[in-house]
């Protein structure tokens, strides 16, 4: 029950903001679903168009992940991807914690390691030459139609140590072939151990649904391999893991991410003050920045999005929630460092 309890009190001490909450999120589309947040698993909702069950149900075409992930490449590998040639189009300023703008992979290479574990459920990652941004290559990730696809590159710790400060700035040069208009899907990602609890999860994201921009935040149980590390996994969950303990989101009226053009994708996570913000090419996207509390969460509940103690796992790449076409998306010139990057 120990586990428990950090959640537990992180959900009574945001009870009494519940009034507030909007439908954002609700399962639209299906039948007798119950309205709530799209966090980082997706809608709550019955049989429809979204698909089968919501977040604690997996549905029966969701694949499994492989094994447990290797071991962590730590700072080594980060300092690697901002001084190899992976800095110059990219931009990365003196302050760059990771910095990749993915010109020293070969063309068509899918191991990204060391810098990179690449993670893919129905999709597929790798770097070539057919859209880059700046220089001569991007990462160019795919999902196929369905639910609950993964086409991800992560950097995560087993032993709980910190790979990004706990108030840090991220930007990605980003284009997307569609934007799902029934379908949560996500971009970004990072999260860390929910309290002194190293196998829970508190996890901040930035992505989107029906059309329109949001930003998640969900809490849940970490999966783990028989020898008790902790299996690699995207930013939702796959068949058989663990249901959330808290799945919140703020969702957008009217901002949207435009399609089949690069965008300037920067965020803010800060783990301090429970604070997550967005920019698009430099303008700020107002209705999906959170300070302290969202607008919507599977369950009722409307608790404070308590930030990691530190964090622990980087994703970026694209994932989709729920029944959604093929898509096809290009990522290049990232960058994370402690204060906001700018566009290149």
């Amino acid at each position: 029950m120990r586990r428990f309890a950090w959640v537990v009190g992180l959900l009574v001490a945001g009870c009494g903001s519940s009034s507030n909450m909007k439908a954002a999120g609700a399962g639209a589309g299906g039948t007798g679903g119950a309205s709530g947040g799209a966090g980082s698993g997706g809608a709550s909702g019955a049989a429809g168009s979204l698909g089968t069950g919501g977040i604690n149900s997996p549905p029966a075409d969701a694949a499994g992940s492989g094994g447990a992930e290797g071991a962590p490449d730590g700072a080594s590998s980060v300092d690697a991807a901002a001084s190899d040639g992976g800095g110059a189009s990219a931009g990365c300023g003196a302050s760059a914690i990771i910095c990749d703008d993915f010109e020293s992979y070969a063309d068509g290479a899918t191991d990204l390691s060391p810098r990179w574990t690449v993670y893919q459920s129905s999709g597929t990652v790798k770097v070539d030459g057919t859209k880059p941004h700046a220089g001569a290559r991007s990462m160019h990730v795919t999902t196929q139609a369905g639910l609950r696809h993964y086409a991800d590159i992560i950097k995560q710790t087993q032993d709980g140590t910190a790979i990004l400060p706990n108030v840090h700035y991220g930007r990605v040069m980003v284009w997307v072939s569609e934007i799902p208009g029934q379908s949560h899907w996500s971009l970004t990602h990072a999260g860390g151990p929910a309290g002194n609890q190293k196998d829970v999860m508190a996890k901040y994201a930035e992505g989107g649904m029906y059309g329109k921009l949001l930003a998640g935040y969900s809490v849940r149980l970490r999966p783990t391999a028989p020898d008790g590390t902790f299996l690699l996994r995207g930013g939702g969950p796959e068949n058989g893991d663990p249901g959330t303990m808290a799945d919140c989101s703020k969702a957008a009226k009217t901002e949207t991410l435009a399609t089949k053009t690069w965008a300037c994708w920067e965020w803010k996570y800060d783990a301090t003050n429970n604070e997550t913000d967005l920019w698009i090419d430099g303008q700020p996207q107002t209705e999906v920045d959170v300070m302290g509390h969202g607008t919507a969460c599977v369950g009722g509940a409307n608790p404070v999005w308590q930030g990691p103690t530190v964090f622990t796992k980087l994703i970026v790449g694209w994932e989709q929630y729920q029944d959604a076409p093929a898509q096809e998306a290009w990522f290049d010139d990232l960058v994370i460092a402690p204060e906001r990057v700018g566009c290149p």
